[in-house]
């Protein structure tokens, strides 16, 4: 059975229980409500027991309203261990608070694309796993605390695309382990910072394909865990510094296809350490420019090849 209550005008879900606006259905539906859908309802807050009582609701779908914190029923893993579904696209949630999604242990979709998120505290998603999409795209993201995804583990796909911040902070990802998908698509994000990846393991798949990635700061996977591999496809990277590539150990495969790779002196170090490091780290790590080395792939090259004159120095 569901409830729909889509361009209805409520400015608070408080009135689920004994209000005015819900008191007509709830008595009556509350055992057997498996569809709670208020799309374009125009409230802007949950409050703590909105939900109290629906027992059997497995699908919450508030999209386009102008919800402005993640107060969701939380600390109510009675009344929602059977949620599988939760859509809060188009909101104002600005910030998710520690422990948000607390107690949602069968959830297998939440999507939060789109809700003008700004700050996710530490320990804001602890405990979500086993979830099928974990979508965050098109928010701006300009502070994630670390250990902010602790303990959020076995996730088919986790999305950041379209992200708006310009950095990826040091320790932000920490604690993310068993993703088949992480993703970073045509986001805003310029330069991967010292310890970026820290503390993630067990990934098969880094998507950065898009973006607008073109620093990856020395120590940026220094501590990153098991990788199949990390997709640089179509970035604005022209360079790599040396150390780039240190702590990748555990990634099996890197791909740079159609970035913009300058091959002058500041890449001589690869070649230089050619022989520690694998052909699958540099795979289609091939030259932009010069005119000269067009289309040659890092590897191939000598160190004289890649020179740089007096200005470029």
């Amino acid at each position: 059975m569901s409830c729909d209550l889509a361009d209805r005008p409520l400015k608070s879900l408080s009135t689920l229980i004994g209000g005015s606006d819900c008191s007509y259905f709830i008595p009556t539906l509350t055992p057997r409500l498996r569809v709670f859908s208020c799309r374009g309802c125009g409230f802007t807050s949950i409050q703590s027991w909105a939900f109290f009582g629906l027992h059997d609701i497995d699908t919450i779908h508030l999209e386009g309203n102008a919800i402005k914190g993640t107060q969701l029923p939380i600390y109510q893993p009675i009344s929602l261990c059977l949620i599988t579904k939760i859509i809060l696209l188009d909101n104002q949630l600005a910030k998710i608070d520690k422990y948000s999604f607390a107690g949602l242990s069968n959830l297998k979709i939440l999507g939060l694309e789109n809700c003008g998120i700004l700050h996710i505290d530490k320990m804001a998603f602890y405990g979500l796993n086993h979830v099928d999409r974990f979508v965050l795209s098109n928010n701006i993201l300009t502070k994630i605390e670390p250990d902010a995804f602790q303990n959020v583990s076995q996730i088919d796909q986790m999305s950041f695309n379209h992200m708006e911040a310009t950095e990826l902070q040091p320790y932000s990802l920490r604690g993310i382990r068993d993703i088949n998908l992480l993703s970073f698509t045509h986001s805003n994000i310029r330069k991967l910072k010292p310890y970026s990846f820290l503390g993630i393991n067990n990934i098969t798949t880094i998507n950065f394909h898009s973006s607008q990635v073109s620093t990856i700061s020395p120590r940026a996977f220094v501590g990153i865990g098991k990788v199949s591999v990390i997709k640089f496809k179509s970035t604005q990277i022209s360079t790599l510094k040396c150390d780039a590539l240190v702590g990748v150990d555990c990634v099996r495969s890197i791909h740079w296809d159609d970035s913009p790779i300058r091959c002058d002196c500041h890449m001589q170090w690869l070649i230089e350490m050619r022989a520690n490091i694998s052909a699958d780290l540099t795979k289609g790590l091939a030259c932009a420019s010069p005119y000269t080395l067009s289309g040659q792939e890092i590897h191939e090259l000598n160190r004289d090849s890649l020179q740089c004159n007096d200005e470029e120095r």
